[in-house]
């Protein structure tokens, strides 16, 4: 438990993670809305290039910046290149 993060947090998940096989933040959501972060959870396609993926990272990092200046990726394995690619080169 702990106190909730200012900016909204999104949750970027690695290859071969998705909801339908195996999801690389199982119940890490839950645990961080339970302590009062507002959190998104990204789908970006599994098998996919970093552009591609990253692409649809940037949706749900637009959706958060909606709500805040702001906004925290954590991200597991290939959803850290992803995250890199959206903030250099997507902006």
């Amino acid at each position: 438990t702990g106190d909730a993060m200012q900016y909204p947090v999104v949750l970027a998940h690695g290859f071969d993670a998705s909801r339908t096989n195996r999801w690389g933040y199982y119940r890490v959501a839950e645990a961080l809305k339970a302590d009062g972060h507002t959190v998104i959870v990204a789908e970006v396609p599994p098998y996919h290039a970093v552009t591609e993926r990253a692409a649809h990272l940037a949706r749900f990092v637009d959706q958060a910046l909606e709500q805040s200046e702001r906004v925290n990726i954590i991200a597991h394995s290939m959803g850290g290149l992803d995250s890199r690619h959206v903030i250099s080169q997507l902006g």
